[in-house]
């Protein structure tokens, strides 16, 4: 109803302009790409590195995916938790997951099946929080493990190729193609698939530097 009206469409990035022309039939003159990139803030942070507070004092798990998100049933948290425990169960106990985000009610029912799992002290559920704690949760994850079901292109994966943090991603359609090889794909609906990439970027099946490095050129 509204993008026919509309006098200019700003997006960002081109293949949104280019499901916006398939999809919607609207008319590529009056859609304008202003680059989607990591938050300046964000960036800020780069330069402040070495006087960020440390975050040795919070309980996290020796190596653990981080995942900003708010706390939705689309953004498909739940994969996350049953690779965790897959790997719990192979001996891989090192593995842990970071959440972080507001409430949109799904929050509750993450944390259940979690304490059915007995995996509290390897998920660690934090609300909203600043950039600079964003940024420190960042480069000391072993990884981006983003499952959401939309996409691509999105704030936080922007950050993990701008900071250095390989990129985790379902192998849908639209993030192969937006993302190519600067990430790591798995079975969307299989989490021993995660599981399994998790391992082989662990045991650096996966070049974890080549990776990072493609990212950074691609953002």
């Amino acid at each position: 109803n509204i993008l026919p009206k509309a006098y200019g469409i700003v997006i960002g990035h081109e293949l949104t302009k280019e499901l916006l022309i398939r999809k919607y039939a609207q008319n590529s003159e009056k859609i304008f790409t202003v680059p989607f990139k990591a938050s300046p803030k964000i960036i800020e942070q780069e330069d402040k590195a070495k006087s960020l507070p440390s975050l040795k004092f919070l309980n996290f798990p020796k190596k653990y995916l981080y995942y900003p998100s708010q706390y939705a049933a689309h953004k498909n948290h739940r994969i996350l938790i049953d690779a965790i425990e897959y790997l719990d169960n192979k001996k891989y106990k090192d593995f842990g997951l970071v959440f972080s985000g507001s409430d949109r009610g799904n929050l509750n029912f993450l944390k259940e099946i979690v304490n059915k799992k007995k995996l509290s002290k390897k998920v660690i559920f934090m609300p909203f929080i600043s950039d600079e704690e964003v940024f420190s949760i960042f480069k000391n994850s072993f990884a981006l493990a983003m499952p959401s079901y939309l996409g691509p292109g999105t704030l936080p994966t922007m950050e993990a190729m701008y900071i250095g943090t390989p990129l985790i991603l379902p192998d849908f359609e639209f993030n192969k193609k937006f993302y190519s090889d600067s990430g790591l794909y798995y079975d969307a609906f299989d989490f021993e698939s995660l599981a399994n990439l998790i391992i082989k970027l662990d045991n650096q099946i996966y070049n974890r530097k080549e990776i990072i490095l493609k990212a950074k050129n691609k953002y």
